[in-house]
């Protein structure tokens, strides 16, 4: 698994190229992008309530364990994690490595406004570029996720343009670097994953060994490789105010239950 992420990024940036050649937005007027029918409850909104709140995330599959679960209707699955009580619902949308499509995402944000569940929508993907952000706002997206360690100084940028997109964003670091970095352009919302985009292994202790560097003004989410009420719980006792989970659930024979378990605590 070694230089997955690298690929990963080499490979988006061919898709991006394409989908500039078939869509002509204009970067210079990002206002005129803003949904004016999207989801009303903002992502912000959805990880500051009380208790712990569930990313509750539609995965197909991945490069590590690779299927996880066909998933034929993306839209079925958000309404049970809608029932469960999930707070937000995280659609992955890359489509080489995780078999996920943006029009999965249209598809659950429009399902959703037809339901009176007050749930957020996250586009997870790996954003190098405004025109994906553009994309995501116009598919009906809360927020967007960015990798710092893909992004680096341009973290900044891209959160500039999403807040002209009226969107949040989920800034995911992995050390204390990365969090520093993430702090300096802005991060409202910063997320640390457990799992390493270079090797793919998941260590929860990353969670609890960096949560300390993050200011306390911002919502901090765990990301990646809980598994049970116990790692819910444990994320929740050292200081997260949100987890995202992705395998767990599409693994499960009820979601609706395990979302449930997950937010007992």
């Amino acid at each position: 698994m070694a230089n997955i992420l690298t690929e990963i990024i080499n490979h988006k940036k061919t898709e991006v190229a394409q989908l500039k050649t078939i869509t002509d937005y204009d970067l210079n007027n990002l206002e005129s992008y803003r949904v004016k029918n999207a989801l009303a409850c903002s992502f912000y909104d959805a990880l500051t309530c009380d208790g712990l709140s569930v990313i509750a995330e539609i995965k197909r599959r991945s490069p590590s364990k690779g299927q996880l679960s066909e998933i034929n209707s993306p839209v079925e699955l958000a309404l049970q994690y809608a029932k469960g009580g999930a707070n937000a619902i995280s659609v992955l949308t890359d489509n080489k490595y995780f078999a996920g499509d943006i029009n999965d995402l249209s598809a659950v944000s429009n399902m959703l406004k037809t339901t009176d569940h007050k749930v957020s929508l996250l586009r997870k993907d790996f954003i190098i570029d405004p025109v994906q952000i553009i994309q995501a706002a116009l598919a009906g997206a809360n927020a967007i996720l960015l990798i710092v360690s893909v992004l680096r100084e341009r973290t900044a940028d891209l959160l500039q343009v999403s807040t002209k997109l009226n969107l949040d964003v989920l800034v995911e670091v992995r050390d204390i670097p990365e969090i520093k970095m993430a702090v300096a352009s802005g991060a409202k919302i910063i997320g640390i994953n457990n799992r390493n985009l270079n090797t793919f292994e998941v260590n929860l202790r990353t969670s609890c060994k960096f949560i300390q560097y993050i200011p306390d003004n911002i919502v901090k989410v765990s990301e990646s490789g809980i598994h049970s009420p116990v790692d819910a719980k444990l994320m929740q006792s050292v200081g997260f105010d949100a987890i995202l989970v992705g395998e767990a659930l599409v693994t499960a024979d009820n979601p609706t239950d395990f979302i449930q378990q997950l937010k007992s605590n």
